[in-house]
């Protein structure tokens, strides 16, 4: 899996991506105003959300923070769920979400974040 970041710029709501490479003040073309990510990381103006290396039905990446639908099926309700970083791995409602790691046909969609107004 490839570690990657966004962050939510708190002041203007704008999100960044690929912030994980973040240095030298903008030289990857991002324009974030630190000289490293370890920078970016310790920024009070900035949220920070890990990529959880699964994709939604759309094939979007799901971040830490994302909330997403799932359609239970035995029930026939959607349920929505948002993705947190708890007891070493990425779960969403107290499910483990590594089940649905590398699925084509991944079972849930993202509705938005929980930083969205």
């Amino acid at each position: 899996m490839l570690v990657k970041f966004r962050a939510l710029r708190k002041e203007d709501k704008k999100m960044f991506f690929d912030v994980q490479n973040t240095y030298d003040y903008g030289a990857y073309g991002l324009p974030l105003p630190f000289n490293h990510f370890g920078e970016l990381l310790k920024s009070k103006d900035y949220i920070v959300m890990q990529f959880t290396g699964i994709l939604d039905f759309e094939n979007k990446e799901i971040y830490i923070g994302d909330i997403v639908e799932y359609f239970v099926d035995w029930d026939k309700r959607i349920e929505r769920m948002v993705v947190e970083f708890r007891k070493g791995c990425f779960m969403a409602n107290g499910f483990y979400l590594h089940r649905y790691a590398g699925l084509k046909n991944s079972p849930l969609k993202i509705i938005g974040h929980i930083y969205e107004k």
